[in-house]
């Protein structure tokens, strides 16, 4: 395993507009897995976010993932793919936080639950370029999107 901050992406798309989404993260020797349904437009969204600049302090781009709840309030019960960006500094050098989890059912015990929670820094051009490489990812135009800077 090399030592480089990475974020992989894949989508296998469903014919009702929604998909499962894949990813792979790395950061610092931390490194996980998870994958999460969303729907297309979610994710569109979600990539238009990226190439926003500056990025809004009050609307900052974040897509979550998981099992979601049963009651009438919805959102998610667990959480299995949570995508954050946020800057971290005046000059432009922003962040990637990436939390993956496994699926957790209600037989299991709580701590055989793998999570991992690591943070990946970019740049406003590097984000840019992942939020239209994701976009043609939905489309189906490309097999993967990728985010990846040396550490």
């Amino acid at each position: 395993m090399d030592n480089k901050e990475k974020l992989v992406i894949y989508f296998d798309a469903d014919e009702d507009g929604t998909g499962e989404l894949f990813v792979e993260a790395i950061s610092n020797g931390f490194a996980g897995n998870s994958s999460a349904w969303f729907s297309k437009s979610e994710l569109v969204e979600f990539a238009n976010a990226l190439a926003a600049y500056p990025l809004p302090n009050d609307n900052l781009p974040e897509i979550a993932g998981g099992f979601w709840k049963k009651d009438v309030d919805g959102g998610l019960d667990q959480e299995n793919l949570v995508i954050k960006v946020y800057p971290i500094d005046g000059k432009g050098t922003l962040a990637i936080q990436v939390k993956l989890a496994t699926q957790h059912w209600s037989e299991q015990r709580p701590e055989s639950q793998h999570i991992v929670r690591l943070e990946i820094l970019t740049s406003y051009n590097a984000l840019e370029f992942f939020g239209k490489e994701l976009i043609a990812l939905i489309n189906g135009r490309v097999e993967k999107a990728t985010l990846q800077n040396a550490s």
